[in-house]
Parts: structure tokens; sequence; C-alpha cells
């Protein structure tokens, strides 16, 4: 069988928005429970197919998460030790039957530390 080589853009959100907040350091005595955690990655890549049934995915982008707190003045605080921005490679399997699919695989935000992520798909191919 030929390999057959194609393309993929990726945007990835957990949908919470930084909104109005400040830069500062929490402790027990302001912070009153309330948290947002953000996550944001655009990446793009190559589809291989590497049999009928398999396609390789690879791929990098653009990754950021952050943490803010919220403080007794009702401010959220981004703490900069969970701040995490940088490069996001990935690369994972999708097995195909028909035009189903279900695919995995992993990526890692690297930055000022480094997050490893999984995943698990499953979807149709048009």
């Amino acid at each position: 069988m030929n390999h057959r080589i194609g393309g993929y853009a990726k945007f990835k959100s957990n949908f919470t928005s930084k909104g109005d907040f400040v830069t500062g350091q929490i402790n027990s005595n302001n912070y009153n429970g309330e948290m947002r955690i953000g996550r944001l990655s655009l990446l793009g890549g190559a589809l291989i197919r590497t049999t009928n049934f398999l396609i390789l995915y690879i791929g990098v982008g653009y990754g950021e998460r952050w943490v803010q707190w919220e403080n007794h003045e009702n401010q959220y605080v981004e703490i900069e030790d969970f701040l995490n921005v940088g490069a996001e490679p990935e690369v994972g399997l999708i097995f195909t039957i028909h035009k189903f699919c279900i695919g995995g695989g992993v990526n890692c935000l690297i930055g000022k530390s480094t997050t490893l992520e999984g995943s698990l798909s499953i979807g149709f191919i048009f």
C-alpha cells in the first residue's frame, strides 16, 4: 500500500477565560477557595496513513496553561508559579474501521515546567 500523507490543524481549549486578574501571591489568609484553571493550544501537523486501518499523527504548536485563585477582595490572582507557556509537541494513532475511528495520543506542554497529557477520541471520517 502507498503511504498517504495529509495534514491537520487543531484548537484545544477548556474555554476558561482569563478575565480580569492581578498577578501576585496567594496564601491561606487571603484565599477564599475559588479557582480557575485555563488551557489553550493551537497545533498543526501531519497525518500519515501507514496501513488501511492505521493513521499516525505527529504535530507541534503553541500551548498555554494558567491557574488563578480568587482572594478575599474578589479579585482573581494569577499564580506565576503555575503559568506554563511554550511549545507543545504531540503524537498519536488513529484506528479506522470504514468511516468510524478511534484514536489516542499524548502531548506535552514544554515551558517553565513540562505538562504531559493523554487523549482518547472517537469520531467519523468524512
